[in-house]
Formats: C-alpha cells, sequence, structure tokens
C-alpha cells in the first residue's frame, strides 16, 4: 500500500512540474524567443542550401568544361564562350516564340474603295510580252510582263519577271480583278507595273479614291485619289493622263487608252516607261 501511495504521489509531483514548465514555456517572453530560434534555424537552414547548391552547380560547371568539345581552330575558353552565346541566343528565340505577344496578327486592316464604273474588259491575251526599264535614281532595271493561259485561270495568267527570276504570278479575270489581290480594284498584285484594275474606268473625266485603315491598337488612315488630268499622246499612243496622290506622294501615271496598260510612271525619283509591247512604240 506504502508502494502504491509513493508512486501515485510520485506521478503527481512528475505532472505537477510538467505543468509549472508549461506555464514557464508559455510567458511570451519564451515564445518571442522560441520564435526567434526558429527564424534563425530557418536562416541558417536556408543558407547552408545555397551554399550547397552553388558548391554543386560549381562542380558540375567545372565537369562540363573539362569535358566540352572544342570548335575547330578555337581553344577551350573561346569555344565556352561561343556555346555560351549560342545559348543565349536560343533562349532569346524561345523566348520570342512561345511567350512574345502577337504583333502583325493582329492588325486589323480595312479597305474601303468607292465604286467604281468601267468602260473597258481586260485587254491582255496569251502570246503577248511588255517589258519596263524602271530608275530607282540608280541604274535601270528591266522588269518583263509575259501573258498566257492556264487551264487554272479563268482570265489571262500574267507572270512578272526581273531577268531570269520569276518575282509573281497572278491570275486577271476580265473585270481586271484577281484573287491574290482580294479582288481589289486598286491592285492587281503586289507592285505590278503593267496593269491595276482601276485603269479599265479611266477616262477623260475619271476620278475615284481609295482609303485603307489599319488598327492596333490605335487607328491609324490614309487615303489615295486619282484624277484624271485628260489625254495626251504618247510613244505615238493615245494616253489617259492620271494624277495619283496618297499622303503627301505625287505620280503621274499614263495609261493607254486602247490596251489600258501602264505606258509611263513619274514618282519623285522612280520612273518606269514601257520599251517593249506587242504594238509599235514611238520614241518621244
Amino acid at each position: 500500500m506504502d508502494i502504491v501511495l509513493l508512486s501515485a504521489a510520485a506521478c503527481a509531483l512528475l505532472a505537477f512540474l510538467v505543468y509549472l514548465m508549461w506555464k514557464e514555456a508559455s510567458k511570451p517572453e519564451w515564445q518571442a524567443l522560441a520564435k526567434e530560434e526558429k527564424k534563425d534555424w530557418r536562416k541558417k537552414e536556408k543558407e547552408h542550401a545555397k551554399e550547397s547548391f552553388a558548391q554543386a552547380a560549381a562542380k558540375t560547371l567545372r565537369i562540363a568544361y573539362g569535358n566540352l568539345p572544342l570548335l575547330p581552330f578555337l581553344d577551350r575558353q573561346t569555344s565556352a564562350i561561343a556555346y555560351a552565346v549560342l545559348a543565349a541566343y536560343l533562349a532569346f528565340m524561345a523566348w520570342v516564340f512561345f511567350f512574345s505577344p502577337p504583333i502583325y496578327s493582329s492588325i486589323e486592316v480595312e479597305v474601303a474603295e468607292e465604286p467604281l464604273q468601267k468602260n473597258a474588259q481586260l485587254s491582255l491575251f496569251p502570246g503577248e510580252r511588255y517589258e519596263y526599264l524602271v530608275s530607282f535614281g540608280q541604274e535601270p532595271a528591266s522588269i518583263s510582263y509575259k501573258i498566257s493561259r492556264s487551264a487554272d485561270c479563268d482570265g489571262a495568267a500574267v507572270s512578272e519577271w526581273m531577268g531570269q527570276n520569276l518575282l509573281q504570278e497572278a491570275c486577271l479575270l476580265w473585270d481586271g480583278t484577281s484573287a491574290a489581290s482580294n479582288f481589289s480594284n486598286l491592285s492587281a498584285g503586289a507592285g505590278m507595273l503593267l496593269f491595276s484594275p482601276w485603269m479599265l474606268a479611266a477616262s477623260e473625266g475619271f476620278s475615284w479614291s481609295v482609303e485603307t485603315r489599319m488598327k492596333n491598337p490605335a487607328e491609324y488612315s490614309f487615303r489615295q485619289s486619282f484624277a484624271s488630268k485628260g489625254s495626251s499622246l504618247l510613244y505615238g499612243r493615245e494616253a489617259f493622263e492620271v494624277e495619283h496622290q496618297s499622303e503627301g506622294s505625287y505620280a503621274k501615271i499614263f495609261v493607254d487608252k486602247q490596251k489600258r496598260v501602264l505606258l509611263y510612271l513619274s514618282a519623285g525619283n522612280i520612273s518606269a516607261r514601257l520599251v517593249s509591247a506587242p504594238f509599235e512604240l514611238k520614241s518621244s
């Protein structure tokens, strides 16, 4: 019985001591101290982890540097620099491809053309050839056009050449428009000199304008206008003289009355004149 009472008293004393320790540890001073110790321990742990990572990275780099394949005619250090530049370039290109915002895809383009009353049909036929002498303020260049027939083209197939180099091809319908230019009356192809669909509407009192609006995200618009300045005789051919204006630029265009093709163009220091055609051209 005495042993039981002694054991119970010892347990009670132990519980009381634990209670006193818990009460002391629960004081704000001890809690603050415990928090500071935890912070110090975490800080030391992070610093140790950083040091371990840096040591491992340095070791890996030393191994990679030692096993680096040398580029032809370069030592190990120069080869390492070349590899680093290549890696940086590839990383940049990957970032541009995957993460950079689209630039051109979000541009909205709207072209508003005034109604156009045409008074002629396309007059380009298979076998015809045209050649222009184009000057950009330097030595003139020759650009030629060949007209052919194609099973895929319900009209005139036109190919544009500079020497032996094919620049572009277009299928012109009988109203002068083409799918390559979204059936616009402004142009039959990118920079095509020979012919533009609006030429089929040329006359003594011809007047026409086109407004192009772009938005990305700010809105910008510019207008192009065409106005007839009467008729004239050029290279022995009767021609409509048309004035073209756009955002301060000015061009004079001579359109052959019969074939409705370009005879002569003058725009600043740029000029183009027809030098060979399926009809006679006289010197002016």
